[in-house]
């Protein structure tokens, strides 16, 4: 069926901007010792000596001038902020330092629980909506900020963000939609009574573990090879194949991380391993189990090229043995 109507295109709405300063007097700085306590152990920072306010909060402000950048990029946006005007890791710490007295960004989601139904963060897919009742959903959140809850396996999912949408001759819906972060999901309210009777998540929002600086550089150089593997096996088909919407792999300057979600989403892999994948909180990890995977493409497309190769050699041999027919009968 033909599309009935134009395609409607969704503005995201922003996250909080914090910008690159040295500031005085952070909210850091009037936590009382217990709020600085618990948060000190919610960041795994292992501190014996911390005795003392100051010496928790020197304990925090050193274990985020110690992270990798992708690490501070993780940690503002999981509490809702991005850093505007950042250019450097230095512009990234003083950011982080500004909004390191907030805990990871909980919200309440309207939830679809679609199991073995794979969405990677900063990847892209389309849906062709039938439903009713996704119907209904969708006409609630394009009332608001444009996102839901997806879940396809017990306790985790991510926010989806509707990209574009059309409606089909036929009433159905074709969306484009975006995953932006993972969560974990807190409780999940069944009643029906939510707007549109949907089901709604109060989730919390996660990301890669932190790195330090020389765990970064050292995932640098296993993104480096995996990159090199990716090409390896890699051909025009399946480039054309992906082109459309999941495009080419994000640059080496996105980072390891962003790279490992959109190799995920690039390669047909099985459930079990896509759950792996998608739960799994070490961005080294990830990649280690793609890898595999990947020498098996790059065996797979040696031998077809291989047969290729000798094809082309047994038709060449064919033509020629008919022109040599051809010369004996003249």
């Amino acid at each position: 069926a033909g599309v009935a109507s134009a395609v409607t295109v969704v503005k995201p709405p922003s996250e909080q901007a914090v910008q690159p300063k040295e500031v005085s007097h952070l909210p850091l700085d009037s936590l009382k010792a217990g709020a600085l306590k618990q948060l000190t152990e919610a960041l795994n920072i292992t501190c014996k000596a911390c005795l003392e306010r100051h010496d928790h909060v020197a304990a925090i402000k050193s274990h985020l001038e110690g992270l990798s950048v992708g690490s501070l990029k993780n940690f503002l946006s999981t509490r809702g902020h991005k850093c505007t005007g950042c250019r450097t890791r230095h512009h990234l710490t003083l950011a982080a330092r500004q909004i390191a007295h907030l805990p990871p960004a909980s919200r309440d989601l309207f939830l679809c629980e679609m199991e073995n139904v794979w969405l990677y963060p900063g990847t892209r897919r389309t849906f062709l909506i039938k439903d009713l009742k996704y119907k209904t959903l969708l006409a609630t959140v394009l009332q608001g900020d444009a996102r839901f809850g997806l879940s396809p396996m017990p306790g985790l999912g991510i926010v989806v963000r509707v990209e574009e949408m059309a409606v089909q001759h036929d009433g159905h819906y074709n969306i484009k939609v975006v995953g932006e972060s993972r969560f974990e999901i807190n409780h999940v309210d069944r009643s029906g009574t939510a707007a549109g009777g949907h089901n709604v998540a109060t989730v919390t929002l996660i990301t890669d573990e932190p790195l330090n600086k020389t765990q970064g550089n050292a995932l640098m150089e296993m993104n480096k090879r995996t990159r090199t593997l990716f090409f390896a096996q890699d051909s025009d088909t399946a480039a054309e194949r992906r082109a459309e919407l999941l495009g080419n792999p994000p640059p080496p300057e996105k980072g390891a991380e962003l790279f490992s979600y959109w190799l995920s989403a690039a390669l047909q892999v099985s459930h079990q391993l896509a759950s792996t994948l998608f739960s799994t909180r070490r961005t080294a990890a990830r990649l280690e189990a793609l890898e595999p995977v990947l020498y098996s493409l790059i065996k797979q497309r040696s031998k077809q090229i291989g047969l290729d190769e000798a094809a082309t050699v047994r038709k060449g041999r064919r033509e020629g043995e008919r022109e040599d027919s051809g010369r004996e009968r003249v």
